[in-house]
């Protein structure tokens, strides 16, 4: 059976809900994207085996901040239109506006 590229992209929809990212490149092409969100990755850190070594609890708390930043890069809309100048990519005040309010604690 063939699928119409809207039937497909209606169809993942309603299969994955809020787990995919669904962006058009032009009129015909999309991108899909599955991404995990924050509920489900905090309680596989919560359901993770438990252990009294400080580096493995430190490395499970790590890897978990890492899954989540991965997440909000996943979710963060960029235009594939528009591409900014050198000065903009230069300029740090413009970098940090880009970057989500998650990340400046880092």
């Amino acid at each position: 059976m063939v699928y119409m590229p809207t039937h497909l992209k209606n169809e993942l929809l309603e299969h994955f809900g809020s787990h995919i990212l669904i962006s058009s490149r032009g009129k015909k092409t999309y991108v899909g994207t599955l991404r995990t969100t924050a509920s489900k990755i905090l309680s596989q850190y919560f359901v993770s085996p438990q252990t009294n070594d400080a580096e493995t609890k430190k490395l499970i708390l790590i890897q978990t901040a890492a899954k989540l930043t991965k997440s909000n890069i996943k979710g963060v809309a960029a235009s594939k239109e528009v591409y900014p100048g050198s000065e903009d990519i230069r300029l740090v005040s413009k970098n940090v506006d880009f970057v989500q309010k998650h990340f400046n604690c880092f």
